[in-house]
């Protein structure tokens, strides 16, 4: 599987501890917050990917689509999406494909700009 699964990519890029608040939504340091803890509930994930494990990262990342930031919504949903489809078919295709990757270097981005480490 590719190695940038949003736990795993959010892990590697952020040692967060809150955002700077530059986003369009009203509270993006619920974002942050909610991203870190994501990052460290399924870090390691691509080395123990149990059906629960799958099943709770789709879950967080639904969460994460509601109070994503609108400049990455988009983003996080197709990831959201892709993980939902990994729990329903087993298939992770969608996980290591170019729309997944596309969204993950967005959501990366942002983090990056807009997120303290």
């Amino acid at each position: 599987m590719r190695n940038c699964l949003i736990g795993i990519v959010i892990a590697a890029a952020l040692s967060l501890s809150a955002c700077s608040g530059r986003s369009t939504r009203s509270n993006p340091t619920a974002f942050c917050s909610a991203a870190k803890q994501n990052a460290v509930q399924y870090a390691g994930i691509q080395d123990n990917l149990t059906p629960s494990l799958a099943k709770g990262e789709a879950a967080s990342l639904q969460h994460l689509v509601g109070i994503a930031p609108k400049e990455i919504e988009s983003a996080v949903q197709t990831e959201a999406d892709a993980w939902n489809q990994y729990v329903k078919t087993g298939n992770h295709s969608e996980l290591v494909g170019n729309k997944y990757a596309a969204a993950d270097d967005q959501i990366e981005t942002w983090l990056g700009a807009y997120c303290k480490q």
